[in-house]
């Protein structure tokens, strides 16, 4: 692999993505503080306003086919970045 074809892999823990009420693909970084996946800008959550749905397995194939992820399973998404 050349450096114009190499892409980073970010592994996290499944557990971490949540999904918002409007659908949105959510990655915790604790004490309220959420990153959008797909335009990977930060919001911040009051406790009472955090999601609390783990990302469904239908927004997980959207993100693959969007290439927003590399793979998943049923403890990691690995996220990739060209």
């Amino acid at each position: 692999m050349n450096s114009e074809t190499e892409q980073l892999e970010l592994p996290i823990r499944r557990k971490w993505f949540y999904e918002h009420e409007n659908g949105v693909c959510l990655m915790d970084w604790g004490e309220g503080l959420m990153q959008n996946v797909v335009t990977t800008q930060y919001v911040r959550f009051l406790p009472s306003e955090c999601p609390h749905n783990l990302v469904s397995q239908s927004t997980l194939e959207q993100l693959l086919s969007d290439g927003i992820i590399a793979r998943y399973d049923d403890d990691w998404v690995v996220l990739q970045k060209s």
